[in-house]
């Protein structure tokens, strides 16, 4: 169903610093770190988010059309970023942003934020800066926003550092919901934690192939350069003779999913177990799955 419900796109690029600890100085390229990423990325819950119509000096013209959101940056409750999307409803654009963290020094105004249109109904955004730490990790986000006219998407760039290196460097993206207005509690989501991989037979191409996602939470994840992304991918029957093995790239479909191969014809009806390891560096080691598949007859 298509909806006219206004789109706003929200990009964030993140440099996540290390120090001694989690993140071994002198440690070498490709040693998996002591502590994992699930462990370092740990948050406490965000019992009580932020309402937005008790947001501080926060003047719409049209409170009930705005996009709200909110995103936890950091590991203490508190550490929310709060984003509203004041609509214009002469122009029909979204043009002036509104960031709020409650007790920040900069952004506890709110602090506003004028777009500038483009294409029509197109507003870009000068970006936003955000701090956090998670122990001995330091992040520091840089947030731009983008809105149009259909539905919402979030993207994240992220640079991964230790002692002025960079260890790697990816994305991830999330689709929003549709603006709903600020008379509820905004929806938080957070940002970094340590990713999964799903496996699913790929029926739209002619022999069925694996695919799946790789994600972080609820966002899609891409790796990006210095995560080696180096995918193997074995499938075989049931009795572990008719094997199928391919070693490669993850290949992006669209959208958040992946294909991971292989090519070769399964037979239909038939079940097969699949065993994928994808290498994503030393920050958060080698995921695996294993799962049975039954390509449809």
């Amino acid at each position: 169903m298509i909806s006219n419900s206004p789109r706003i796109v929200l990009g964030v690029v993140l440099i996540v610093c290390g120090t001694s600890g989690a993140l071994c100085l002198g440690q070498e390229p490709g040693v998996p770190l002591k502590r994992s990423a699930k462990d370092i990325f740990k948050y406490e819950e965000v019992k009580r988010p932020v309402i937005g119509t008790l947001i501080p000096n926060l003047k719409l013209r049209a409170p009930g059309k705005c996009g709200f959101f909110g995103m936890q940056y950091g590991p203490r409750a508190r550490e929310v970023a709060y984003v509203v999307l004041d609509h214009d409803p002469v122009k029909g654009v979204f043009d002036r942003l509104f960031v709020y963290v409650p007790g920040h020094a900069t952004y506890g105004g709110p602090f506003m934020i004028k777009g500038r249109v483009r294409r029509r109904t197109q507003v870009k955004f000068k970006p936003f800066v955000l701090n956090a730490e998670f122990g001995p990790v330091k992040t520091v986000f840089t947030v731009y926003v983008v809105s149009d006219g259909l539905t919402s998407q979030v993207l994240v760039e992220n640079r991964v550092t230790e002692a002025g290196r960079t260890l790697c460097t990816f994305k991830l993206e999330r689709s929003h919901p549709s603006p709903r207005g600020i008379g509820g509690e905004a929806r938080v989501s957070q940002i970094l934690s340590a990713p999964t991989l799903t496996c699913v037979m790929d029926h739209r191409s002619d022999p069925p192939k694996l695919a799946g996602q790789l994600e972080m939470g609820k966002w899609d994840m891409t790796p990006g350069s210095k995560m080696p992304g180096k995918l193997t991918a074995l499938v075989e029957d049931m009795a572990g003779k008719d094997k199928i093995r391919k070693r490669s790239r993850l290949q992006r479909m669209s959208e958040g999913r992946y294909r991971f191969g292989p090519q070769r014809r399964m037979i239909p009806g038939n079940t097969y177990k699949a065993h994928l390891r994808l290498e994503l560096g030393p920050l958060f080691g080698t995921i695996k799955v294993d799962k049975k598949l039954t390509p449809k007859k």
